[in-house]
């Protein structure tokens, strides 16, 4: 479903995505790039997934880069037919800034998420519905 190419190279993106931009706009949007690098890289055959480790290199962003940017350059870069399929998580970012790291996951097929992923994660992707609300019950006094 999906192909291992090339993850040593580094991927530019810019965040944003108008057509029509001002002079300043342009400008910052020169400025706020993100580089994409992806290593520790291994195959877990047992569990139907990929696993590997996301460094995020950014400038000018004050709060980081959005998931869902990452999620569809790691669609891209690796022939994810279904973004559902992406599970990225746990980044942190040092002190300083201009970097995050987290962990990325992307399984076979959605039986194989289903699975082995943990309930919150599927919840965050919309692959679970969220547990129903338990009506309160009277305090005793």
């Amino acid at each position: 479903l999906w192909e291992y190419q090339n993850s040593r190279r580094a991927e530019t993106r810019s965040v944003s995505t108008k057509d029509k931009q001002s002079a300043a706009d342009a400008e910052d949007n020169e400025k706020s790039q993100f580089y994409l690098n992806i290593h520790k890289f291994k195959r877990n055959e047992l569990l139907e997934r990929a696993e590997m480790i996301v460094d995020v290199h950014y400038t000018n962003h004050k709060a980081g880069v959005p998931l869902s940017n990452l999620k569809s350059i790691i669609t891209e870069r690796y022939a994810v037919c279904d973004p559902n399929l992406v599970f990225l998580f746990g980044f942190e970012r040092p002190f300083g800034g201009t970097k995050s790291t987290g962990t990325c996951l992307i399984y076979d097929d959605i039986s194989a998420a289903l699975k082995n992923e943990p309930a919150h994660r599927l919840r965050r992707v919309r692959l679970a519905e969220p547990p129903s609300p338990t009506p309160r019950t009277a305090i005793p006094d």
